[in-house]
């Protein structure tokens, strides 16, 4: 059951992507929208670009811009912000998934909670995609054996938890889990090994994943990273996977010899990479600027705030003493007590003895 991102939905499905290819991401929204489920699902696109206009398929669909490209692990963190849900479906916009697939993930999660989240099988014309399940890892954080070997029938496939990771393509996850261990870790960008890295880290607490059988989607794999920028980031983000679990010293990127014009000048594209990082250290510095006096508007909003409170409890206080005194004055008025009423007659004999000495003074010449 598709619902808005506000009513009380059971599932989020998160949908980071830049925007630029609509074709593929309606395809991606259309199989949320025709998901055949009791659950309240709501699906959540992050456009990682200042401007775009990406279609949807159902007015129901919420899309935000976020003005940057956060990434993947970041456009995720910033979906979780926005959402409150027991649990995240993670779904890359050149996703296809099955319109029974919520629905079998949910029953392997809800049904084991031991199970911090779970995993869709990625078909390739009927077959189980190669390498899509996942994989073992030494103790040096080396990976090998990657399941299965080569694109097998869904009845051949045989264990589908003990692995390193699972991907997090149609990942199933549960909000508690993701908030117990901080999510995707923003570092990994913009693509690659955070999902790894999640995996990782809740195993480090004791926590389970695994592929599910009856779970099926389709892949385009690395649909939006162009393959020479894929070897780059895949390099660059297992070592940092390296040095953040197991204390690795960083490893150098490799080399982009072959990957673009022989005829550039080593000296050029060294010149392009300094101006290329100083632009995102300044634009780090900006919005942490930006951030930090944001803090200090709200801490004085909030001063403010409690100065308005406290002005508010003493008009009520004082609005409470001058009812008491009314109620006083009202008792003192009706009743025929003489000694307390004493105080109301020596005032009204007071105006009295005032009025007639005035009136006397006023009708005697020359005072």
């Amino acid at each position: 059951m598709l619902v808005a991102l506000d009513d009380r939905p059971d599932v989020v499905a998160i949908i980071p992507t830049l925007g630029n290819d609509r074709a593929r991401l309606e395809r991606a929204v259309r199989s949320l929208v025709d998901q055949q489920t009791d659950a309240r699902l709501a699906v959540l696109v992050i456009v990682n670009a200042e401007q775009s206009a990406p279609a949807v398929l159902d007015p129901l669909v919420t899309v935000v811009h976020t003005g940057l490209n956060l990434g993947w692990a970041g456009g995720l963190a910033f979906g979780r912000s926005l959402v409150r849900a027991a649990q995240l479906w993670l779904v890359q916009d050149d996703m296809v998934l099955d319109p029974r697939c919520l629905d079998a993930l949910r029953t392997a999660l809800l049904g084991d909670e031991g199970l911090a989240l779970v995993a869709p099988m990625v078909l390739r014309d009927g077959r189980v995609a190669a390498r899509s399940v996942g994989a073992q890892r030494d103790e040096d954080w080396r990976f090998s054996d990657w399941y299965p070997e080569t694109d097998t029938p869904l009845d051949e496939i045989g264990a589908l938890e003990g692995y390193a990771y699972v991907g997090s393509r149609g990942m199933l996850v549960r909000t508690a889990a993701w908030d117990a261990v901080g999510g995707m870790d923003p570092r990994f960008y913009p693509v690659m090994w955070a999902d790894v890295d999640l995996c990782s880290t809740l195993l480090a607490r004791g926590l389970r994943f695994r592929s599910v059988i009856d779970a099926h989607c389709t892949h385009e794999q690395s649909a939006s990273t162009s393959s020479q920028f894929s070897a780059v980031l895949w390099h660059r983000n297992l070592s940092l996977l390296r040095q953040k679990h197991a204390g690795a010293p960083p490893e150098p990127a490799p080399s982009i010899t072959g990957t673009v014009d022989a005829r550039l000048e080593p000296g050029l594209i060294a010149t392009i990479a300094r101006a290329a990082a100083s632009l995102v250290r300044e634009l780090a510095d900006r919005i942490e600027n930006d951030h930090r006096e944001l803090e200090r508007s709200r801490a004085l909003f909030e001063q403010f705030e409690r100065q308005l409170e406290l002005a508010d409890a003493r008009i009520a206080a004082a609005e409470q003493r001058a009812r008491l005194v009314e109620l006083e004055l009202a008792a003192m008025r009706s009743t025929r007590s003489w000694r307390l009423t004493a105080p109301l007659r020596a005032v009204r004999a007071r105006r009295r003895e005032s009025g007639g000495s005035a009136g006397r003074g006023a009708d005697t010449p020359g005072g």
